[in-house]
């Protein structure tokens, strides 16, 4: 199958936050203790800080987590191990001109109104994306990214996105397009974190076969 174009999640694909976070939080982990998270938190950051948290706080709200991370934060995490190389992978495919970074931002829960906190921890994520963008990505591709918690609206039969969401993956496919996760311990490949850009290989050489 042609692909014309490449979305790569910018979170835990392009950099390293999960760890980065819980650890900025507090908890008992540090970033590059990937055997620390348990599958069974699977998706749930917010589970795993409070199972994690060495202070013993099993009610740690959502606002009261995702405000410790400020504009410096987002802006400051590192590249993943396997950034460049998804870069140079994306380069062979289509072109950097055609790779773009498909990120969501952190949005209060769909239950609550738009809070000035919650504005305000939406705001720092935005802005520090966009700096890590900017101080991260080829001069080419500097442009190249939406910021939007729907990523499914992106896809197209031509479209690839790289994740490591589980539900991200599955919406992009069922919205038409072509997907694969980036194996991290928490989503259904959790067992192949020793060695995840094999999987990305494998599984690209699939869908370009088709």
């Amino acid at each position: 199958m042609k692909i014309s174009r490449i979305a790569l999640d910018l979170d835990d694909v392009c950099n390293e936050f999960t760890l980065h976070a819980l650890a900025a939080f507090g908890c008992d982990i540090k970033p590059d203790e990937f055997s620390k998270y348990k599958p069974e938190w699977s998706f749930d950051i917010l589970k795993a800080a409070r199972e994690l948290d060495f202070r013993d706080r099993p009610q740690i709200t959502s606002e009261e987590f995702w405000e410790t991370f400020d504009r410096d934060f987002w802006a400051g995490l590192p590249e993943s191990a396997e950034f460049r190389e998804l870069l140079g992978l994306t380069y062979d495919i289509v072109g950097l001109e055609n790779t773009f970074i498909l990120t969501a931002p952190i949005c209060g829960p769909a239950h609550e109104t738009a809070t000035a906190d919650w504005c305000n921890i939406t705001a720092g994520c935005l802005a520090g994306k966009y700096n890590w963008i900017q101080d991260h990505l080829p001069p080419e591709m500097r442009n190249n990214f939406s910021m939007s918690p729907v990523k499914h609206l992106s896809a197209a039969p031509d479209a690839l996105l790289i994740d490591d969401s589980d539900s991200n993956v599955n919406a992009f496919r069922a919205a038409g397009g072509q997907a694969v996760v980036m194996p991290r311990p928490w989503n259904t490949h959790h067992g192949l974190t020793s060695a995840p850009m094999s999987w990305i290989y494998s599984e690209l050489s699939k869908i370009l076969q088709k």
